[in-house]
């Protein structure tokens, strides 16, 4: 997180503060960066699920979650040669958080064509027109892939 203030009175009295007190200084400037910040997703961790996944099971089983089209659950109380955390059919990654993951193939070729897959989630609260939002989440590559995108992003 960056903090920009460009007026010149602050460069004057962050200087003083420098020749004066580094821990003063310190406190000042990130202060005003320090925000109120909450989980505005459900389920975020998707912990909350109808049944222990065998197969691709993310349709109708996360809740709050949606697959658009390819969508992967993965839970601990799954077996490892199918959906398990860590291990499972397409190698061994913990969950971030908890007991459980989401998988999507974001992108695939073959002699049907372009392949895309989404995933979708709902918010706690409707968003508010010309707010700043701070979106974060965590990617990993499967052990199995033959390759990977550069670019991935959220759409909201």
């Amino acid at each position: 997180m960056h903090c920009y203030y460009g007026s010149a009175w602050f460069t004057y009295f962050v200087t003083f503060l420098v020749l004066k007190t580094k821990a003063l200084l310190l406190f000042l400037i990130i202060l005003p960066c320090i925000g109120f910040s909450q989980n505005l997703v459900k389920n975020p961790s998707f912990e909350e699920y109808k049944y222990c996944p065998l197969v691709w099971d993310f349709d109708n089983n996360v809740k709050d979650w949606y697959s658009l089209s390819n969508g992967v659950y993965f839970n601990s109380c799954a077996p490892s040669y199918s959906n398990g955390v860590p291990k499972n059919r397409w190698g061994n990654q913990l969950a971030h958080s908890g007991n459980a993951y989401a998988s999507v193939l974001v992108y695939y070729y073959d002699f049907r064509g372009d392949f895309r897959g989404y995933i979708e989630g709902e918010f706690i609260e409707p968003l508010k027109k010309d707010t700043l939002y701070c979106v974060s989440y965590y990617v990993n590559l499967i052990d199995i892939a033959d390759g990977a995108i550069k670019k991935r992003g959220c759409f909201y």
